[in-house]
């Protein structure tokens, strides 16, 4: 039940997640500063409302960090993200520009499936191998969290 496949059509890195949870319980760990800490990365500040941005630190990076602004965030429906700003490093300098986007839908065993679609991130890429592979074990540690509570986000 809890699976994620991801794959790439028409260029972009997609992927569907699968949660035991409701929508409710996706949305609100996008909503806030706890809930992303729990499962992407645990250096994140600033807004995740509307309008706001949220700027997001990893473990050997001491420079600047992934600066993302928060499009819209409709609960329980979807999640837009645009990448204002990345470090200069090959495998993020490619980020910048791109969409991060996330669309719940409600199942009617009461869990949700995602579809979840990082906007001009494409196999032609140098950083694709390695973004995807990366955005698998991430979305893998938000299926985490949702349904149990504990994710494994880098620290």
């Amino acid at each position: 039940m809890s699976e994620t496949v991801s794959q790439t059509i028409a260029g972009n890195y997609r992927a569907e997640v699968r949660f035991a949870e409701p929508p409710a319980a996706v949305s609100h760990a996008f909503a806030t500063l706890d809930g992303i800490s729990g499962w992407w990365t645990r250096q994140v500040t600033g807004s995740a409302a509307p309008g706001g941005e949220l700027t997001l630190g990893f473990p050997n990076s001491d420079g600047p960090r992934v600066v993302l602004r928060v499009d819209t965030h409709e609960a329980d429906e979807s999640i837009v993200w645009s990448v204002v700003t990345v470090p200069p490093l090959p495998a993020w300098e490619e980020w910048e520009g791109t969409r991060i986007v996330a669309r719940l839908h409600a199942e009617d065993d009461g869990g949700t499936t995602m579809q979840f679609v990082h906007e001009g991130l494409m196999p032609q890429l140098h950083c694709y191998d390695t973004c995807s592979r990366g955005w698998d074990g991430v979305l893998a540690s938000l299926r985490s969290y949702v349904d149990t509570g504990t994710g494994n986000p880098y620290c």
